[in-house]
């Protein structure tokens, strides 16, 4: 396989880096069991959390709720989970090319590379809950 250089302006490149840092974070904490699953479940709640602030924060900008808010999120989390299943096999291309470039990043950087991730996913969380509080208070 071509080795791929990674493109830091390509959001494919930045989704490859946070699963490869949250399953060598799983892999650290609890071994190799498992650590590919853990990081496509973690990466696909944080992708949902994401865009339920996002629909959120739409509707405290336009004063109303878009709709059915469950029905748009449980499609989008069947999509979501669907191709972060790939990932979760193995057969994501972009991930494979770019492993060999991302295991050669120092310690230091794969640490804050590891807190930056983590630190994004909570913060999605945060803002899917502070929104979600709001979107709550706003009329049909």
């Amino acid at each position: 396989m071509k080795w791929r250089r990674a493109k830091w302006w390509d959001p494919r490149t930045w989704m490859a880096f946070a699963f490869w840092e949250l399953r060598m974070t799983f892999t650290a904490t609890g071994g190799e069991n498992l650590s590919d699953w853990k990081a496509a479940v973690t990466m696909t709640v944080a992708e949902i959390l994401t865009i339920a602030a996002l629909l959120d924060a739409i509707s405290v900008y336009i004063g109303h709720r878009l709709g059915d808010r469950s029905v748009i999120l449980i499609v989008v989390g069947f999509v979501i989970a669907s191709l972060n299943l790939r990932t979760a096999l193995g057969k994501n291309k972009i991930l494979n090319a770019l492993r060999a470039q991302f295991e050669i990043y120092s310690l230091p950087a794969r640490i804050s590379g590891a807190i930056v991730v983590i630190l994004l996913i909570v913060l999605s969380a945060i803002a899917a809950g502070l929104l979600g509080e709001a979107v709550s208070h706003l009329p049909h």
